[in-house]
């Protein structure tokens, strides 16, 4: 499991990767992404009231005949990676253990980000060939779990989500992380106390990393941390460090970071975004420049259920500008800077640059 899970940056000089790159630099276009975020439906058997998706939420997923095809495409062109996410919870896709083979059959290499409560219905397929599952649980305990991720059930999902990582781990060939996005609510709901206990349930069912991660709002915008909520949260991360081993690691990510205000505002003073050639997010209700943008219809490239992706991905013609367009903390900022940086090198003839081998091709 790579130590540097989320710095993008390094993850550009992989030799499958480099070639994009290089592509992108020398023609501003790639033929294919790297990437693809993946929606196979908007459906959720959870009814957490932050979620970010609410607009679209249970509203479609793609049909048998039009997924398959989809993953066709994807496989056809070259794309290295697909992360299976939402839009909805992508487990809940009668065809989701399917869909998993086929790519895993073909090479790509997969990601997986759920709430967990179907994994046992697709444990042989997310065992056999998830490079990575993410399952958002955001709490350590039940009672907080209850509050943040409630089910459509009168019953706790929360036990059954920790036994299904639990099995998973024991059959996984990829890694299994545990991810926490830091909640709280005007009412004095939270669940930052939970943290350290979080942790340690983690560790104990056998996962191989504990993310933390801040909230966002509607607007994408990282929501950031109250003054009163900042006392002791640089202890608590330096107090995670000790659970840390050669088999599990703790990550804070940039959103959290940013949420602790450790770091100023981004400017994006650049007016094109290559992380758009490298990366794209399709959903049942089109294909979208990357997930920030999801069901944005200004920001809509093409729709797979009258194109095929392929056909798409060749004649879009909107470009992202980050000056205007993405008015946000992005996670592919510095990715972004290091891209424009490289171009400047090649303009002054260095064209040498040291790659590495393949360790993650999630840029």
């Amino acid at each position: 499991m790579p130590n540097d899970r989320f710095n993008f940056v390094r993850k550009l000089y992989q030799y499958s990767i480099w070639p994009s790159v290089d592509n992108y630099i020398r023609t501003k276009a790639c033929d294919f992404p790297v990437v693809v975020d993946l929606d196979i439906t908007t459906f959720c058997d959870l009814k957490c009231p932050e979620c970010i998706s609410r607009p679209v939420l249970n509203t479609t997923s793609f049909d048998e005949k039009k997924l398959f095809s989809l993953v066709d495409d994807i496989i056809k062109m070259g794309v290295k990676a697909v992360v299976l996410i939402g839009g909805g919870e992508p487990l809940l896709h009668k065809k989701a253990s399917d869909v998993i083979s086929i790519l895993g059959d073909a090479g790509v290499k997969i990601g997986l980000v759920t709430n967990g409560t179907l994994l046992h219905k697709h444990m042989n397929a997310v065992s056999k060939y998830v490079s990575w599952t993410r399952v958002s649980v955001d709490a350590g305990k039940e009672e907080t779990y209850n509050l943040f991720r409630p089910t459509k059930k009168t019953t706790s999902g929360f036990y059954s989500v920790i036994n299904n990582m639990k099995a998973l781990a024991l059959t996984k060939t990829g890694d299994l992380g545990y991810s926490f996005l830091l909640m709280s609510r005007k009412n004095g709901e939270s669940n930052y106390s939970e943290v350290e206990d979080a942790v340690i349930l983690a560790k104990k069912i056998g996962c191989d990393y504990f993310e933390l991660k801040g909230m966002f709002d509607e607007n994408h915008n990282i929501i950031k941390c109250a003054d009163s909520s900042l006392m002791g949260v640089d202890d608590m991360l330096v107090n995670l460090e000790k659970y840390q081993d050669d088999n599990f690691k703790v990550f804070s990510s940039f959103s959290c970071n940013e949420m602790f205000c450790r770091k100023p505002a981004q400017e994006k003073n650049y007016f094109i975004c290559p992380t758009a050639e490298l990366r794209c997010t399709i959903t049942p209700h089109g294909v979208y420049p990357c997930a920030y943008h999801r069901n944005d219809e200004s920001m809509k490239i093409g729709d797979v259920r009258e194109n095929s992706f392929k056909y798409i991905w060749n004649n879009k013609k909107k470009k992202v500008n980050p000056s205007k367009d993405c008015l946000f903390e992005c996670a592919r900022h510095q990715l972004n800077k290091e891209i424009f940086k490289i171009g400047n090198l090649y303009a002054q003839g260095e064209k040498n640059h040291n790659q590495v081998e393949d360790y993650d091709l999630f840029v």
